[in-house]
């Protein structure tokens, strides 16, 4: 059968990550609060909150038998219910009418689901699946990769001025909440937040019990590839942490950080799960 190695790890003083592993499934997710100025959740955080519920709720799903698109559909609906739970008794309690699109949490999420004729995946938002035979690569990030890409021109370009960290976030924090209005939306990025039908844009697959490990990741193994350039493709990452572990990754990627220029690359939370048998 398939065994599962994983690792989470922070990239701030609060890691938004979570992998939670089933009876015969695991779940990636890569939770962010909302950006506004108030918390719903008392706790941590909200996001950190949100990828936890996601991610327990999509194992429970999975385990107890429904396909990977129907429980991430259910998945969605049952966390978006919960937080709505938690809209201040004053208010709306409909957090689509109360709640600036801004200040809610979402997730993006990864999950693979195995059985004796192979393993079937899903991947909704910018985190990732990569296979290392056949060789591929699955993310369904949309609009999510001009925003990030965005986000970081204007961090690098205020740094540059010697703009200092306080403002530099402000700038960062308005460009934003202003791309939130996009979030599952026709045209806009999909994720795991209150609306079910984000399910119906993941990206869904199967293997055949005879095709090479799998690495469910967040992105934040990105520049990996991308901007640190460690390695040439998300195939080449897989068949690193299939032969190392997905700790070795890990460490392989804070010590390419702790060299690169700090202006052009803020670490974020990392977290992955080796999938194989």
């Amino acid at each position: 059968m398939y065994d599962v190695e994983w690792v989470v790890d922070a990239g701030a003083a609060i890691c938004e990550d979570e992998v939670i592993l089933g009876d015969r499934c695991v779940v990636v997710a890569d939770g962010t609060s909302g950006f506004g100025d108030r918390s719903f959740i008392d706790g941590e955080s909200d996001g950190r909150w949100y990828a936890r519920r996601v991610a327990a709720t999509f194992v429970e799903r999975l385990d107890d038998g429904a396909d990977l698109r129907t429980a991430c559909a259910d998945t969605i609906q049952e966390t978006g219910l919960a937080l709505a739970a938690h809209v201040p008794g004053d208010a709306d309690r409909s957090v689509r009418t109360a709640v600036a699109a801004h200040e809610l949490p979402n997730a993006k999420v990864a999950a693979a689901r195995w059985s004796e004729s192979g393993l079937s995946y899903l991947v909704l938002g910018d985190v990732s699946a990569a296979f290392v035979d056949p060789a591929g690569h699955v993310s369904t990030p949309g609009a999510l990769d001009r925003v990030d890409a965005r986000t970081a021109r204007i961090r690098a370009e205020l740094l540059d001025r010697d703009v200092d960290q306080t403002t530099v976030r402000k700038h960062q924090l308005s460009h934003i909440r202003s791309t939130r209005a996009h979030c599952n939306v026709p045209g806009g990025y999909w994720v795991a937040r209150l609306n079910p039908l984000a399910a119906e844009f993941a990206e869904t697959g199967e293997q055949t019990v005879n095709d090479g490990p799998l690495l469910l990741y967040t992105d934040g193994f990105d520049p990996l590839v991308a901007s640190l350039g460690v390695f040439d493709d998300p195939p080449s990452m897989a068949r690193y942490a299939a032969a190392e572990g997905p700790a070795a990754l890990l460490t392989r990627l804070r010590e390419a950080e702790a060299g690169s220029d700090a202006r052009l690359h803020a670490p974020d939370d990392a977290s992955a799960a080796l999938v194989r048998r």
